[in-house]
């Protein structure tokens, strides 16, 4: 059996004020390195071991990571990045123009607006960090993915496509999932250790 551990970063000060944040660079907050201690306490407790330790690029995963694994030898993956948001990234979630409120209310069936990324695009690019991982790692071995809302969400969505399942997920700040797969078939994600 092979094992992946998906882990939402902690929340930033834009997540606090219900901004696109997208591929804007933010640390954690406050309350995102508590979120980020309190899942590493309980890792800890668990006695979870990681024998890779992968991270978007993105100041705030790669602390969710560093602060949730023990880990400083962290891998980056820019497959791993958040939704781009183009010109959206900054401005407030809850106030924005018509065109991207359509986008926002059925992402899968509407056109982004220009400058932002597909929900496609970023379920096969999830993917195709998924897959390289698969073959990459050997039975028995654990992973721990430390990601961004949107593109796990996408990844789960992605895993649910090929399993004939529907997942709609959407992590958590700092919480914990996971996902099993025993010679090709894949568990449902599940949450793990909420923050």
């Amino acid at each position: 059996m092979k094992t992946f551990y998906f882990l939402r970063h902690g929340q930033t000060d834009y997540n606090a004020r219900d901004l696109f944040q997208g591929r804007v660079d933010q640390p954690l907050n406050p309350k995102g390195i508590k979120e980020a201690e309190y899942t590493a306490s309980l890792v800890k407790d668990m006695n979870l071991h990681f024998d890779y330790v992968i991270s978007s690029p993105s100041l705030r995963a790669q602390q969710t990571c560093r602060i949730v694994s023990g880990c400083t030898d962290i891998r980056r993956d820019e497959r791993l990045y958040e939704i781009a948001y183009g010109s959206y990234e900054g401005t407030p979630v809850f106030h924005t123009d018509e065109v991207m409120q359509v986008f926002l209310r059925d992402p899968w069936n509407q056109d982004p607006p220009d400058g932002v990324e597909s929900l496609y695009a970023i379920k096969e690019r999830t993917l195709s960090f998924f897959d390289d991982m698969l073959n990459e790692i050997n039975e028995g071995e654990t992973v721990l993915v430390s990601s961004h809302g949107i593109a796990l969400y996408c990844l789960f969505r992605g895993i649910g496509e090929r399993t004939g399942k529907t997942i709609d997920l959407f992590p958590d700040h700092g919480c914990l999932y996971c996902l099993s797969v025993n010679e090709g078939q894949y568990d449902e994600p599940y949450l793990c250790i909420h923050a």
